[in-house]
């Protein structure tokens, strides 16, 4: 015979549903951003350096530092148009449902990449729905996503490009 669970189980079952959804959400977004139809594609280390954490994504890595796509960039560079390879650089780790999180990438030409429409399209329209329909109004997360390059703005951004990051 099943046992019956307390309603003092109520609660906690239920936050652990959608911490169990709010993490897929995030694992479903950064493998569909590392996916040639969502992220601008050249040798594959944009796509392959989409990134979750507490805080935005530092935009560093060059391309040329990086093993297997300094090789490919060459190859591209040379007219090769089937060199290039995606395969995420960074693991996905689990967050709180409490938790602001974002999602960015960690290529120093991030912003310049984008300019390309695939991300915001992707970001605005895909991930936009399923966020909806997967969280209400009163418990939705707090995630943002860098879907587009910015310029200018206030203090140390005064005349300098950005990657601008879409509250979900």
């Amino acid at each position: 015979m099943a046992r019956k669970r307390g309603l003092s189980k109520i609660v906690p079952d239920l936050n652990n549903a959608l911490e169990r959804d709010f993490n897929a959400f995030i694992e479903f977004a950064l493998t569909k951003l590392a996916d040639k139809d969502n992220s601008p594609v050249y040798t594959g280390f944009f796509a392959s350096s989409w990134k979750a954490g507490t805080q935005r994504a530092r935009p560093q890595d060059r391309v040329e530092d990086y093993a297997p796509w300094s090789g490919l960039k060459e190859r591209r560079d040379a007219g090769d148009v089937s060199a290039y390879q995606i395969r995420p650089r960074h693991g996905i780790p689990k967050f709180s449902i409490k938790t602001k999180v974002f999602i960015g990438n960690t290529t120093e030409y991030a912003a310049n990449a984008l300019e390309n429409p695939k991300v915001a399209r992707f970001v605005q329209g895909t991930l936009g729905k399923m966020i909806n329909g997967m969280f209400n109004d009163r418990r939705k997360p707090d995630i943002r996503v860098a879907s587009e390059k910015g310029f200018g703005g206030l203090g140390f951004l005064r005349n300098k490009t950005y990657v601008s990051y879409e509250k979900m």
